[in-house]
C-alpha cells in the first residue's frame, strides 16, 4: 500500500435517510464515514451500473456490487 491512505478512497454523499439509518444503529462518525466510501454497483452480468455507497449497497435488499474484504492481523492481534 505505498502511497495509499484512507483520505485516498473516493466518497460519496449519503442521503438524510441513510444518515438516519446508520444513526439509529449507533453508528459513530469513524463507521459513517467509512459507509459513505464509494463502490461499484453492477448489474447481474457484473457490467458497472452507478457509484453507490457502502450503506446504500447493504441496506434492505441492497444493491449488487464489487467487493472483497482483507483483514491483517500482526503476532500481536493487532
Amino acid at each position: 500500500m505505498a502511497g495509499y491512505q484512507i483520505e485516498d478512497v473516493p466518497s460519496m454523499d449519503i442521503d438524510d435517510e441513510f444518515k438516519q439509518i446508520l444513526q439509529d444503529s449507533s453508528a459513530d462518525l469513524e463507521q459513517i464515514n467509512l459507509m459513505s466510501e464509494a463502490i461499484i454497483g453492477v448489474d447481474e452480468s457484473d457490467n458497472e451500473v452507478r457509484a453507490v455507497s457502502k450503506v446504500e449497497a447493504h441496506h434492505s435488499s441492497g444493491i449488487l456490487h464489487r467487493a472483497f474484504s482483507v483483514l491483517l492481523f500482526d503476532s500481536n492481534n493487532r
